[in-house]
């Protein structure tokens, strides 16, 4: 996400969201640093981002950006990893 929070940067990111949940060869995180220790959180499905993790990556406040980040990765992540 970017700090700016804009309309088109969310735009931008939700297109490679979908993109990459599509794509067989690419894994959707979210990662949560909000709590004592950030961790990852597996996405599979654009119904499941849009459910839930879209609301929590673009946040009200205009510094939740700082502790929270979409991953799109070409190799399987430990969801465990911070």
């Amino acid at each position: 996400t970017d700090s700016a929070q804009t309309n088109a940067a969310k735009v931008m990111w939700e297109g490679m969201v979908a993109w990459a949940l599509r794509d067989p060869e690419h894994y959707v995180y979210v990662w949560d640093g909000t709590g004592e220790s950030g961790c990852l959180h597996p996405v599979r499905s654009w119904l499941a981002f849009c459910g839930h993790w879209a609301a929590f990556c673009w946040g009200a406040d205009p510094e939740s950006h700082l502790r929270r980040r979409v991953v799109i990765s070409t190799h399987p992540l430990n969801a465990a990893q911070k």
